[in-house]
């Protein structure tokens, strides 16, 4: 099991990009993970795109289109010791 060691809550409406994780650390193993898969995995600041709405650009990872079924927690686990957890609300237009 993974705990957290920050927790971090956004709101979005839905149908919009929502930026994951700015500045995506290069010298770390990243994972981002969703309720129900493995969406991005980042080695040596090598990132291996997962999920077909995930983007990496601009050192950034961004889930594009949100839906309200994509409400949840998202968790961002670095390194070995740090477990960041985002709750993340998509809101109707």
């Amino acid at each position: 099991t993974l705990e957290c060691t920050d927790c971090l809550i956004h709101t979005v409406p839905v149908g919009k990009n929502v930026v994951i994780w700015a500045q995506v650390p290069t010298s770390e193993i990243l994972f981002i993970l969703s309720q129900s898969s493995l969406m991005f995995e980042f080695h040596n600041g090598n990132a291996l795109r997962k999920c077909p709405k995930c983007v990496y650009e601009n050192s950034s990872a961004i889930l594009r289109d949100i839906q309200l079924n994509e409400s949840g927690i998202y968790i961002i686990k670095v390194g070995f010791t740090r477990c960041i957890c985002i709750n993340l609300t998509v809101t109707s237009k």
